[in-house]
Formats: structure tokens, sequence, C-alpha cells
């Protein structure tokens, strides 16, 4: 993982197979160190591994689920779009779209798939896109 692509408040979780979530609170890029909410400890970037995004995180970022005949699509709206993560049925692969209601693009899509494969990805575009911090629940 890059240093970069982290922010204060992103979840992450350490790479020792450890599946809690735990929240960056301290970063510092040039000697590629993050802390780690609670943690006294300084981790190496190294240490620290994204959470792989799943349905299960998109139902607790607050996406609903609409169920399709082709595919499962978890839908959240981010102003004048809506941010689609779908999970094709019979293929099994997953596709994370940026929509426009028509307004503006005539209901375009930008796929994000390669861009957001991680908790910590997801929530910075949605920061990008609003200037607010995605809201998460336990």
């Amino acid at each position: 993982m890059d240093i970069k692509e982290l922010r204060i408040g992103n979840l992450v979780r350490l790479e020792e197979g450890e599946e809690t979530e735990q929240q960056v609170d301290y970063l510092n890029a040039d000697s590629e160190c993050v802390g780690l909410f609670g943690n006294a400890i300084i981790n190496s970037i190294t240490d620290i591994e994204g959470i792989p995004l799943t349905d299960k995180w998109v139902i607790r970022m607050g996406f609903k689920k609409v169920d399709y005949p082709v595919y499962v699509m978890y839908v959240i709206s981010v102003g004048d779009f809506e941010l689609e993560y779908r999970i094709h049925k019979k293929r099994g692969s997953i596709e994370l779209y940026l929509v426009g209601n028509g307004l503006y693009d005539e209901r375009g899509e930008t796929d994000l798939t390669d861009i957001c494969k991680y908790v910590h990805s997801l929530q910075n575009v949605y920061f990008a896109l609003t200037g607010k911090e995605l809201q998460i629940a336990d």
C-alpha cells in the first residue's frame, strides 16, 4: 500500500491477518509511518493493508440494495450522482460506478472498479465528491 492513498479517518487493518478494522489517526509520509486509533504503536506502512470492499461493507456505508435479474446492486446518492456497487449473479464479478442523474451527462457512467477495491479508497472518493466523511455503521 502507498501511504499517499490514506487520509486520517480511513479504515484499514494490520497486515498480520487481523480482521478488525482500525481507523488511521496519524500519518507521516516522510517516514512512511501510520498510527491507528487506540494503538500506541506507530506502524510502518508495510504493516498496513486495505480492507477489501464487499457487499457487507457497502451496506454498512448506507448503500441500499436493489435486486435485478442479472445483478444485485447497492446504491447511495452522492449529490446529483449515485454510486452503484454491482455484483453480477452469474459471473460473480464486482463493479463500482459513479452514475450521473441525466441532468448534466445524460446518465453517463464512470467506472471506478479499479480505483475502489478497498474501503479506504471508497471513503476517499466519497470525500472528494462531497467534502464529507462517509458514515460507516458498526
